[in-house]
């Protein structure tokens, strides 16, 4: 196992080009493995655990897409990369364009899966917290629920993975983490990205859809729009191999 100096967890595997990997809420660089797999024949493939997840320390305050980049520089600085393809999805995503717009060095090209670009309302995120500390609405089952119906493929095992893991999450962090979804708004963001940029996303993912991506590449030569068929949010989970080759044909650009 690998730490940086701040006790961020990352795993560093194969050689080439690299390539580094930032997973989406509540998730961790396990969640990336069998891309991982496929892509370190022929590329340096670095995974790394966002502060609060996996076996990275805690968040140690409000959660914010800022305390989630400063990991991913964390991990760049600590292996002193020089031109890397970020990669990142959901949360993980948004991360990834937050650290694009804020110049992170060495970035060469940014890919986005189902990228978070606009969160629910703030407000009503908290009216809904309201009601759940009441005993009135379980707001943690809506989440559940509404993570489950991305699925768009049969898979018991997975289905009770993602549904075992969300309801043993603690509930500060639980909160403190989708506060940090909601509260998210990136729509102008796109505009500031220079480097050329894949997005893929599901046509039928609904937690962040298509509708917050589809005018990009009109706007920017730079960016490019893949739309997988019959897919939801969960790609790098139900439609591993197809994202792999997506990424790898585009690092090798």
């Amino acid at each position: 196992m690998s730490y940086t100096s701040s006790g961020i967890h990352f795993v560093d595997e194969g050689s080439g080009k690299p390539i580094v990997l930032i997973h989406g809420a509540f998730g961790s660089l396990e969640d990336w493995a069998p891309i991982s797999l496929i892509l370190k024949d022929n590329f340096r493939v670095i995974a790394l655990d966002l502060r609060g997840h996996g076996k990275s320390p805690p968040i140690g305050g409000k959660c914010s897409l800022d305390i989630m980049a400063l990991a991913v520089n964390d991990v760049i600085n600590h292996l002193k990369l020089g031109k890397y393809v970020l990669v990142g999805t959901s949360l993980g995503a948004a991360t990834a364009l937050r650290c694009a717009i804020a110049g992170i060095k060495g970035l060469e090209k940014l890919i986005l899966i189902a990228p978070l670009i606009k969160g629910s309302s703030v407000a009503g995120y908290k009216v809904m917290k309201f009601l759940h500390r009441l005993g009135l609405v379980n707001f943690r089952r809506l989440i559940i629920n509404a993570t489950l119906k991305e699925l768009k493929e049969h898979n018991e095992d997975l289905t009770l993975k993602i549904k075992n893991k969300l309801e043993g999450i603690p509930e500060d962090f639980f909160f403190n983490v989708t506060e940090c979804i909601a509260s998210v708004n990136l729509k102008d963001a796109l505009s500031f990205v220079k480097v050329p940029t894949l997005i893929i996303i599901g046509d039928e993912d609904e937690l962040t859809p298509l509708k917050h991506v589809i005018q990009a590449p009109r706007k920017q030569p730079n960016i490019q729009l893949k739309v997988l068929e019959k897919a939801g949010h969960l790609l790098i989970l139900e439609r591993s191999d197809e994202v792999a080759q997506l990424i790898a044909d585009f690092a090798s650009k």
